[in-house]
């Protein structure tokens, strides 16, 4: 029994455990040392990854001893800014990379020169597309659905021109957005939903005072689905994770009535009321509160079997002290 709830206390850490990560094409040398045939930048000079930046640069693969010189054949279009040859922090090993910054959109041509003692050849061309910023969508998301509360959007910037601010103007009150950049300068697209409906929001950049337009897009503000039945694959249930159109405003959870109700430690699972003694986990299904909410847990099974469960939701982010509301009785299935 030991043995399984520390497996699930392992599983349950590695979920909200988030390692930010992003990768670059090395699959052809077609353009002499560059990493890439073709190269997409964003307009501006900070690359954008979802989770992490950079300054914006061309990598190559240098040689000891050599020293490089570079030119942008449309600096209309890309300026080549400066060059580093070195230890990259992203690729973990020695690279070359040259700096650049997108301008306009449109195309030009990256020439690497290499000289080795004393003679000068090229060594690398490759063609930068410098495009417009678009906005897309996580794939869990595609349909634009969600309940009330603030949340991430679910929207990401594809090639985010540094350089810009952005707006999401929305057709009615109900519902807002706003920009938020992490600690590493990243931008992310959060919202605030207060009013079920649906909502047309223009998402456009503004740029030295002018602005465009990048796209429309169709969100739907929708009431909270908790099923009324659940079977779950697995030995461990949130109920949050099977609930559609989560309201954000509360914290959901289930407990069996009649039972007693425990909590996670570093040694296990101990009572959520430490007065309670001569208990045990030894129920065919049992709950798991944090330290707050006794009521809002996460199921357990012991062994494959059906149980009723009681829904409860109370305010997210409260101290404990806020009233819990009960909501329904479901039925939980659990095979494995």
């Amino acid at each position: 029994m030991k043995k399984r709830l520390l497996s699930i206390l392992f599983v349950f850490t590695l979920v909200f455990t988030a390692i930010p990560s992003f990768t670059f094409a090395t699959a052809s040398n077609a353009q002499g040392v560059f990493f890439y045939d073709t190269f997409t930048a964003n307009i501006g000079s900070i690359k954008d990854y979802g989770g992490s930046t950079e300054n914006q640069a061309v990598r190559f693969h240098s040689k000891s001893g050599a020293t490089y010189t570079y030119v942008s054949d449309n600096s209309k279009v890309v300026k080549a800014t400066g060059i580093k040859v070195g230890y990259d922090e992203t690729f973990f090993e020695e690279t070359g990379r040259v700096f650049i910054t997108g301008v306009a959109p449109g195309t030009a041509n990256l020439i690497l020169k290499e000289t080795i003692k004393g003679k000068t050849k090229v060594v690398g061309k490759v063609k930068i597309s410098v495009v417009n910023t678009t906005i897309s969508s996580y794939h869990n998301n595609l349909k634009h659905e969600f309940g009330l509360g603030n949340q991430d959007s679910y929207l990401k910037f594809v090639n985010r021109n540094s350089n810009a601010t952005y707006n999401f103007k929305v057709n009615k009150s109900g519902l807002t957005f706003s920009t938020q950049k992490d600690e590493n300068g990243s931008m992310s697209i959060q919202m605030n939903a207060t009013d079920y409906g649906t909502y047309i929001v223009t998402a456009s950049e503004t740029v030295n005072g002018k602005t465009r337009k990048i796209k429309d897009i169709t969100f739907q503000v929708k009431e909270t689905i908790i099923p009324d039945v659940i079977t779950v694959k697995s030995e461990y249930l949130d109920l949050e994770k099977e609930m559609k159109f989560l309201d954000m405003n509360y914290e959901y959870g289930l407990n069996i009535k009649g039972q007693t109700t425990f909590r996670i430690t570093s040694n296990g699972y101990v009572t959520f009321n430490p007065e309670d003694t001569g208990f045990s986990t030894d129920y065919d299904v049992f709950s798991s509160a944090d330290s707050r909410v006794e009521k809002i847990g996460v199921l357990i099974a012991n062994k494959a079997t059906t149980v009723m469960a009681d829904v409860y939701r109370t305010k997210r982010y409260s101290q404990g002290t806020e009233e819990v509301e009960y909501l329904k009785t479901i039925k939980v299935t659990f095979k494995f």
